[in-house]
Parts: C-alpha cells; structure tokens; sequence
C-alpha cells in the first residue's frame, strides 16, 4: 500500500511535467483522500495493515501532497485564491506545524503564491482601468447630486420627479457595487500581502534553502509598503515570535540602513526599522556598527 501511494505521488508529477494538468490534479486529489484517511488512523494510535511506512512518514507524505495540490491548482486557477490558501496550503502548514514537520518548502511555496496574487491585484490598482472607473464613481455622483438639486425644483412634474429619482436609484446602485468591488479587491490585497510576509518570515526561521529569494523580496515587499502601519506591526511581531536568524539580513545591510532617516513623516515605517536594525546590531556585535556609523552620521550633516 505504502509503494503505491508514493508512486501515485511520483506519477502525478509525472503527469504534471508532462503538461497533463488534468490528470495530475486528478491523481493529487484521490492521493489526498488516501493519505487524510491514514492520517487520520496516525493519530489515533492505530497501524496501517501492509505499509512500511511509519506514521511521520505518513504525514510528511501527506503535507507534500497538499503542497503540490495547493501549486498546482494555483498554476492552472481551478480554484480560487482564498480557497487555495485557506483549503489547501494554509491546511498544510498548520498540519505541519502541529506535528513538528519542516515546512520550509511548502512556507516557500505560500509565500510565492501571495505575493504573485498580490502583485496582480497591485497592478490592477495601479491600472487605466481602475482609475477610470474611480472617474466613472466620481461622474455618477456629480450627476446624483446634481438630480438631487433639480428633483427639489418647485413646480416640476411629478413624472420627471419620478424619473430623476429612477435614474438617481440606478447610478447609487451602480456606485455601491464598485464600492463594495474595490473594498473586496483591497482587503483581498492586504490579506495576500500579510500572507506572503508571514510565509517569507516562516521559511526563513524554518531552514536555510531559499535564504536569498525570501530575503530580498520580503525586503522588497516591506520597503515598497512602508506606509502600511499594520504590515510594518506585523513584521516585527513575526520576527520577534519566530526569532528568525537576522544574519540571514546581511546581504541587504546597507540597503536597510540607508533607509534610516531623520526627516521621514512615516514614523510607523522609522520605527520598525530601527528596532529591527537594533536586534541586527545587538545579534552581530560591533562587526555591522561601521555601516550604521555611517548612514547616521551622513543623515546628521544633511
């Protein structure tokens, strides 16, 4: 039994390379329904009749295929996001994380995906689209308000009241769902942003393998978001609870600091960055100072 959900695992990625998305997410999902199964025996204390594999093998097992699922299904958009997320990768990591599995791999691969789906929604903020139809909001309010003016006319008939109001109704009910649109788009945004951080900040307390690419683009993330009060409360809180390894920081140094500044209005943003630069400087000794020496010295003589 045990060989046979290995290979299963083995041929749906087979199957994947292969280009045959179908059948592999096909394979992922009869795979996961076995493994939860075990799982579930696992836990109870009970043994799986003709396996050689034990129970945190089953588990491990079991993480990689929802991992793989959770990719694969973000890959090809059979699913939603939040239902990728919520369903199938954050179920993975508090799977792992309950039972003392190293998730840095599948933390890497949350991690990857929020910000991919962050990006997207940020540049459809960023979009023609999206500031015209901010002008296209702002136009139908000029025109609700102007109704409202011509509606309280004295001596207009009661047809053409009628009909203002109508039309008023009609452009409110148009405004409140591109309200409620927006509003969606941008929660769903700092969501995502709040995911990848969090996934990053994980992996990298995790393990050592995607020490580079998690380093800079969390950077990347909190530097082009330093006005988001809670993302710059939420990094330090993440760093101070899973005590990620600030050497991990050094390749960056300089870039860190250079973002000290005297005369920054974005004292949330200042903040965080200097107590991070101080757990740096505390974790590594005097062999970092020379470069906050001189990043501070440098703001003093602007």
């Amino acid at each position: 039994m045990s060989v046979s959900i290995q290979a299963m695992l083995e041929e749906a990625r087979i199957y994947w390379k292969q280009h045959d998305t179908r059948q592999s997410i096909r394979l992922s999902k009869k795979l996961l329904s076995i493994l939860e199964a075990d799982v579930r025996i696992s836990q109870g204390g009970g043994k799986f009749s003709g396996s050689s594999l034990d129970a945190g093998q089953i588990e491990e097992l079991y993480v990689e295929a929802l991992r793989c699922r959770g990719k694969w299904m973000a890959e090809t958009k059979m699913e939603s996001i939040q239902g990728i997320i919520d369903n199938i990768l954050k179920k993975a990591v508090d799977f792992a994380t309950r039972n003392d599995l190293n998730s840095c791999k599948l933390q890497f691969t949350m991690a990857k995906y929020a910000d991919k789906c962050f990006t997207s929604i940020k540049e459809r903020t960023n979009s023609k689209e999206w500031q015209s139809a901010l002008s296209l909001k702002q136009y139908h309010q000029d025109q609700i308000d102007k109704m409202s003016t011509v509606i309280q006319t004295p001596g207009l008939s009661k047809d053409v009241r009628g009909q203002l109001a109508s039309k008023m109704a009609l452009l409110k009910k148009q405004n409140k769902l591109a309200d409620d649109d927006r509003e969606k788009c941008l929660l769903e945004m700092r969501s995502l942003l709040t995911a990848a951080v969090k996934s990053y900040i994980a992996c990298l307390s995790i393990g050592d393998k995607y020490d580079t690419r998690c380093v800079f683009r969390l950077c990347s993330l909190w530097f082009s978001n330093s006005s988001d009060v809670e993302l710059n409360r939420a990094i330090i809180a993440e760093m101070n609870a899973t005590k990620i390894p600030l050497y991990k920081f050094l390749p960056l140094i300089y870039q860190i600091t250079s973002r000290i500044s005297e005369i920054d209005t974005n004292q949330d943003f200042q903040k965080a960055l200097q107590s991070f630069i101080a757990k740096l400087a505390g974790e590594r000794g005097m062999s970092q100072m020379f470069s906050l020496f001189f990043f501070s010295r440098l703001f003093l003589s602007v």
